[in-house]
């Protein structure tokens, strides 16, 4: 799966900005963890960043599948 954003090693609340951004001009937005942020706590490390990411932007997390999950942009 190609990833449109990845979370670098600042960590995703530096990322929440550009995702804000991309959210309002798109429907939905692919995101990958930068893989040193993860190890060894994948699913569930992911899962609660996509959580905490979808939390701040208002929008609805579709999918998480290894380091990358899918958010939607949740219509107003």
């Amino acid at each position: 799966m190609e990833a449109d954003l990845q979370i670098g090693k600042e960590g995703w609340e530096k990322a929440v900005p550009e995702i804000r951004n991309r959210l309002k001009k798109r429907a939905e937005l692919r995101i990958k963890i930068h893989q040193p942020l993860i190890e060894g706590r994948m699913r569930t490390f992911t899962q609660g960043v996509a959580d905490q990411v979808a939390a701040q932007t208002g929008s609805k997390v579709v999918m998480v599948m290894g380091r990358t999950f899918v958010l939607r942009r949740v219509k107003k």
